[in-house]
């Protein structure tokens, strides 16, 4: 151990270690083998340390509130332990491999907890956090734990950021890539921010705030089992794409609030009761094999679901869902004990012949409502609204002909409406229509 005056540093066992209670002098580097450390007078007090090749070195600061550098770092086995009010800047070094283990979680017995501060260097840093911690990443690769404390402020840089993340932090991506979890408890209530790098979200707990990569892709997965009542927002990066074509994949956990991108975005909400927003993006693709889309939803039971303005296809066959069409074009599957209404933009509503009863509302923007004959029968869909529009159309590739006529019968429903009897034996009722009805193959 060795101390200057007016504080208390130690030093690992089994090493050359030199101290000096002055400014290290211009250019200094230690002898291989072994390490050295300057002291200057505050305030702050400033710590210089110096790892010469082939040393290990490690350091401990049980005093507080000082300004800790690693200058220069010529081995991978560099430890540092802060304490509260210290300021530590992470090594710079040109030697391939070399690393850094940073401590700021107060756990040590011969440092001080409390608030303390890192920004990177040039090395590969592991960084574990205490409570109300503010980390910077650097260009090399960073990996922080912060499962032990909470309230951290974790910002990335050019380098690949991990973190494992815990309550009230706010994790930041920078250029990097950005990869955050919580399966080290799962405490939630965390705010995360993509930066431009592609962001890696999952496994995580309850109520937190994500947004997705404004640059490259965006991956959120809550579905581990921790996780919901979330609000996670896509992201707008365009650069790379995912497994099925999308920019963006959203799997939510019941009780999240989903709101799409502008990119290409897939949202997986069949865990059931997520409320979901459509993106407003203009560019179209092909996700998961359906061309000409920019947002694919893919519903469950008891969700809320609204499309946005851009080119949307909604999955709702599980049934049980609210659906309404936006400002963009917008087909909708529909399932048994749905209700779906449409937007402003243009709607298609397919519903399976076994589907059940399905509720449709077409007070606005243009639709046609398409029978899909499948294996079973017993769809019975109500239509209200269809008359708001004389280009609304009532589709069907086995009941209407070339010619566009209706090859199933057409009665009274005996309520002022139209009941339609499919070849399938499908069944709509066209609420408050006894004139002519539309149709197209």
């Amino acid at each position: 151990m060795a101390s200057p005056p007016g504080g208390q540093h130690i030093f690992g066992a089994n090493q050359t270690v030199e101290v000096f209670n002055n400014p290290p002098p211009t250019g200094f580097t230690p002898p291989s083998g072994s390490s050295a450390a300057f002291f200057s007078p505050g305030p702050p007090p400033v710590v210089n340390l110096f790892a010469g090749i082939g040393s290990s070195f490690t350091f401990v600061d049980s005093t507080g509130n000082e300004q800790i550098n690693l200058i220069y770092a010529g081995d991978p086995n560099i430890t540092v332990t802060g304490s509260s009010g210290d300021t530590i800047s992470g090594a710079t070094s040109t030697v391939a491999g070399d690393s850094e283990l940073i401590d700021l979680s107060g756990l040590n017995t011969g440092s001080k907890a409390g608030p303390m501060t890192v920004t990177g260097g040039t090395v590969q840093a592991t960084v574990w956090a205490g409570a109300s911690d503010s980390i910077v990443g650097s260009s090399a690769v960073t990996f922080v734990d912060g499962h032990v404390g909470a309230s951290d402020t974790i910002v990335g840089g050019a380098g690949n950021l991990a973190v494992y993340g815990a309550a009230g932090d706010s994790i930041v991506g920078g250029t990097g890539s950005l990869l955050v979890n919580e399966n080290q408890g799962h405490q939630g209530k965390e705010h995360i921010v993509g930066g431009v790098g592609s962001v890696t979200i999952f496994d995580l707990g309850k109520a937190d705030t994500i947004s997705g990569s404004t640059g490259g892709t965006t991956y959120i997965d809550d579905s581990y089992g921790s996780g919901g009542n979330s609000s996670i927002t896509g992201g707008s990066g365009t650069t790379g794409t995912l497994a099925d074509g999308e920019n963006t994949f959203i799997k939510a956990a019941s009780g999240d609030t989903v709101v799409g991108g502008p990119n290409l975005t897939l949202i997986n909400a069949i865990a059931g009761n997520v409320s979901v927003l459509g993106g407003s993006g203009t560019v179209t693709g092909t996700i998961a094999g359906l061309a000409g889309v920019n947002t694919v939803v893919e519903g469950g039971k008891g969700d809320t679901i609204t499309s946005g303005a851009a080119a949307t296809l909604i999955d709702g066959t599980l049934g049980s869902q609210t659906i309404t069409g936006g400002a963009g074009s917008n087909t909708i599957w529909g399932g048994t004990s749905d209700s779906i209404s449409g937007g402003t933009g243009t709607l298609e509503a397919q519903i399976g012949s076994n589907s059940g009863a399905v509720t449709l509302n077409l007070s606005t923007g243009v639709a046609g409502v398409r029978d899909v004959s499948v294996s079973g029968s017993g769809a019975t869909v109500t239509v209200s609204g269809f008359s708001n529009n004389a280009g609304n159309t009532i589709q069907s590739a086995t009941s209407v002909n070339a010619s566009n006529v209706f090859l199933g019968t057409s009665v009274s429903d005996g309520k002022g409406g139209t009941l339609l009897t499919f070849k399938d034996g499908s069944t709509m009722d066209i609420i408050g229509v006894t004139g002519v009805i539309k149709f197209t193959q």
